[in-house]
């Protein structure tokens, strides 16, 4: 047996680090000498996750059990085990046991979603209090994307009121174990102002699914999200592109912008080309897991719902599968099923080609992805049996008229035919010198792969955007459809777009313009005054000091800001710069140097640490690195 006679009994929903803070309490040894005692020698400063349990379950005597139970109850790699392979998942758990090397468990991983300080709620400081006679850590209130207590709404506290000092040490050497201040004895609740809201439980319903779900991996995740979007129009018919956009649109309107910021979720990084691309990438999944819960909500009612859905996604095969009628009404086989021989192409329509090996006609048709009904058809050749009649009726004295009505066809059609039998060419030849006889005989898809009819393709394109926004069609929406294919007509078809785009929106005439501009002038002002004497932690952009606005002037901004000259001018001159937002940041820097194990500061230690110093200047990356250092 070892060293551990004793291990505190552990509560609900209990940090391991506060189990740890407990057991130094019962303990005569100092808090260094008690980790080790508990977790072995190579013990880092700073506790995140359980390691060595096999040896402390040895120890006490007691089955595997306690060690399952205290990964699962009191770690946060049940959060994390979705996000990781079946591998990493047993890697990981093998590290816990013995303190493998290969825990994935590392600290910039937890630091990703885990608070830096630990946090309270007050109202379950009371209960804990109440029930147990002592307060601890909940791992609950840890997550870093949760600024509130999802069962009583209370915000989460990490300082004394009375005397400012943290409530929990790094080192976890000092914890909270009552109601009172480790540093300065007073009532941690007493005299404090609690902001309540509404409690979330759908969100507490959501993470403790996750938590319970053992026998989910980052490969089975991916593919029922796979399935899931694609179920819902979000994946291209083709299945090979994914509208990240429309879908991370409407996932915000959904929970709305404000929701989203509680749970420190800025939309406007969201949509950023740097997030929007990695967010459906299985290697940069585990950095969005909170994105991913609200995401399962957003696409299945809840997270339960999403992880037992037997949903299925397919794309019905455009035409189906055959075999297809052949529409040669002199064809024997004229109305039969008997056309094997299909060539698809797809764009935002698909093209069908249909080939009859009985007649040689060949005709087309379109249809749009996952729709039952196709256009008309049109004949691009009526083939060698229609080209072998006509020539027959022609030699036997037929008149054009006669063939016509012979062929269930016209004048017009069989003089086409007979041209390159009776020596005449066409007045402008086809390109690249192809035979005209071989155009009618086998199509001139076949006799010359000539480009498709840009101007057609792209005026669909355009038309069916216009259908699908309905009465919300505005022109710049209708070019975010396709802006290459509305560029390129804007460009070349310009009267054509004029005639079937939305008109312009007109600027009002009874509106004085400059009378808003000083309205719109003085509401920025405020605005502006207020980010600034908040320091917030991000950027200050446009967005950041809209934010303080309503949506409507938002939008009556961006849409008019050409003509409100004073607005634009002192909007532009507070946004904030790269090497402005760095100098603000410093004092944090300093702080978490301070805290830090590093004793030694360098500009690549401060860019790891705070990635902003990367798009500073270099005047500014010296002159941190010299703050730090004085």
């Amino acid at each position: 047996m070892g060293k551990i006679i004793y291990f505190p009994p552990t509560y609900p929903d209990e940090d391991f680090r506060s189990i740890v803070h407990r057991y130094y309490l019962r303990s005569t040894k100092t808090y260094a000498l008690s980790k080790i005692e508990l977790l072995g020698n190579s013990v880092p400063e700073r506790i995140i996750y359980p390691q060595n349990l096999a040896r402390m379950s040895l120890d006490l005597g007691v089955t595997e059990d306690f060690v399952d139970h205290i990964i699962e109850n009191h770690s946060f790699f049940p959060i994390i085990r979705p996000f990781l392979t079946k591998e990493k998942q047993a890697n990981t758990q093998e590290g816990m046991r013995v303190n493998s090397s290969r825990n994935q468990l590392n600290s910039r991983s937890l630091y990703s979603f885990i608070s830096t300080e630990g946090r309270y709620c007050p109202d379950c400081m009371f209960e804990d209090y109440n029930q147990y006679r002592v307060v601890y850590l909940h791992r609950l209130h840890q997550f870093s994307f949760l600024s509130q207590c999802l069962i009583h709404g209370c915000d989460l506290i990490s300082k004394c009121n009375t005397c400012g000092s943290s409530l929990i040490k790094k080192n976890g050497k000092e914890m909270l174990h009552d109601l009172y201040c480790p540093s300065c004895n007073q009532d941690v609740i007493e005299n404090r102002v609690l902001n309540k809201r509404q409690a979330d439980q759908a969100l507490l319903n959501d993470i403790n699914t996750l938590l319970n779900e053992k026998g989910l991996d980052i490969e089975s995740l991916h593919l029922k999200l796979m399935i899931s979007i694609g179920a819902r129009g979000f994946i291209h018919f083709r299945g090979d592109f994914i509208y990240k956009k429309k879908l991370m649109l409407e996932f915000i309107e959904f929970y709305g912008e404000r929701y989203l910021l509680e749970l420190g979720i800025l939309t406007e990084e969201l949509l950023s080309e740097k997030n929007i691309t990695r967010l459906f990438d299985k290697r940069y999944m585990g950095s969005f897991i909170i994105v991913y819960i609200l995401m399962m909500r957003f696409l299945s009612g809840s997270v339960k719902s999403f992880l037992n859905s037997q949903e299925s996604y397919s794309i019905k095969i455009p035409f189906g599968v055959g075999p297809w009628p052949c529409l040669n009404p002199i064809c024997t086989h004229y109305n039969e099923l008997v056309i094997t021989n299909i060539r698809r192409k797809a764009h935002e329509w698909v093209t069908g080609r249909f080939t009859c090996s009985h007649c040689g006609l060949i005709y087309t048709r379109k249809t749009k992805p996952n729709e039952e009904e196709n256009s008309g058809y049109s004949v691009e050749t009526w083939g060698f049996l229609f080209i072998q009649k006509v020539i027959e009726y022609f030699e036997m004295g037929m008149t054009l008229e006669q063939i016509g009505e012979k062929l269930y066809s016209n004048r017009t059609t069989v003089r086409k035919y007979l041209r390159p039998y009776m020596g005449r060419r066409r007045k402008h030849k086809y390109p690249r010198e192809i035979e005209e006889e071989k155009v009618l005989e086998i199509g001139f898809f076949e006799a010359a792969v000539a480009a498709e009819d840009k101007v057609t393709t792209c005026k669909e394109t355009i038309l069916e955007a216009i259908k699908i926004l309905g009465n919300d069609a505005t022109r710049p929406k209708i070019r975010k459809y396709n802006m290459h294919r509305y560029d390129w007509l804007m460009k070349r078809e310009r009267e054509w777009m004029e005639q079937h785009l939305p008109p312009r929106k007109p600027i009002s005439t009874s509106i004085n313009w400059e009378t808003k501009d000083d309205e719109m002038y003085q509401e920025l002002k405020q605005a502006i005054t207020k980010v600034y004497s908040e320091n917030p932690r991000e950027r200050i952009s446009g967005m950041v000091i809209f934010r303080e606005l309503s949506k409507a002037k938002y939008k009556l901004y961006y849409a008019y800001r050409s003509i409100l000259p004073r607005s634009r001018g002192l909007l532009e001159s507070k946004i904030e710069t790269e090497d402005a937002y760095a100098l603000r940041t410093v004092s944090r820097v300093i702080e978490w140097f301070k805290q830090s194990r590093y004793k030694n500061p360098s500009l690549k230690l401060v860019q790891n640490r705070f990635p902003l110093y990367k798009k500073c200047s270099k005047e500014v990356q010296d002159w941190v690195i010299k703050e730090i250092e004085r």
